[in-house]
């Protein structure tokens, strides 16, 4: 409970009390105000659900009334405060590959109904930690708290995808009169590895799959080959 309350103190002794011969056992009254203040309550709500499930490379996302029983701290608070939403911190599970900066493109929830917008940094897959901060702005004045953190979890499945690569569209070569192997370093020069985590792009080897509808014009394997990773044909 908050509100002013005054105090009227007087201070008596044990002595005689006669006012004829001018006793004053009683001292003149003091008085005092006594003041309870209001302290600001911190925020909270709950996450609904705890943990959201998602496919790599999807969305944006939205889901209605994600941000549940929110309340801005007691309910005399919540009547005149309002709660505001953000992203406070972003770890990613061990095993996660990919890092946690930059996860969300997109990181929103409605004031009013709870509603979290989404959407998410390309080829991200994973669990991740996500801690939102909601705050009031009831102020912290008397040490009053005008905060909270509420954790979930996103589990991003992952979708395998296709290594994009660029090169010449036409080759020409002579004719050859003889057996003549050819050599053209780095034909394949814009080979994105970005769908894959920065731990990976060193380590995990791709091979080209190459599809030629004359094999007669080749000697060999009836086809031309890259290598990879320097692209040469």
């Amino acid at each position: 409970e908050t509100g002013i309350s005054e105090f009227t103190v007087t201070l008596k002794d044990n002595g005689p009390d006669d006012p004829l011969v001018g006793d004053m056992p009683v001292s003149p009254p003091q008085s005092f105000t006594v003041t309870v203040r209001e302290v600001n309550q911190p925020p909270s709500f709950t996450p609904n659900p705890h943990t959201v499930v998602v496919l790599e490379d999807s969305g944006p996302h939205i889901l209605p009334g994600f941000a549940a029983d929110v309340t801005a701290g007691s309910a005399i608070e919540s009547t005149y405060q309002n709660v505001s939403f953000s992203v406070f911190h972003v770890a990613a599970a061990p095993g996660t590959l990919w890092p946690p900066d930059g996860l969300f493109t997109q990181f929103d929830i409605d004031d009013r109904t709870g509603e979290l917008t989404f959407a998410l940094a390309p080829h991200r897959d994973g669990i991740f930690h996500v801690t939102v901060e909601a705050y009031d702005n009831g102020g912290s004045e008397f040490a009053g708290i005008d905060r909270s953190q509420v954790p979930f979890t996103l589990s991003i499945l992952s979708v395998t995808e296709e290594p994009v690569f660029a090169g010449p569209r036409q080759l020409n070569v002579p004719e050859a009169r003889n057996p003549l192997p050819y050599v053209f370093p780095g034909y394949i020069d814009q080979l994105d590895m970005s769908v894959l985590p920065p731990p990976l792009r060193g380590e995990q080897a791709f091979t080209f799959a190459v599809l030629n509808d004359n094999p007669f014009l080749f000697l060999d394997s009836g086809s031309p080959s890259f290598a990879f990773p320097n692209g040469s044909l």
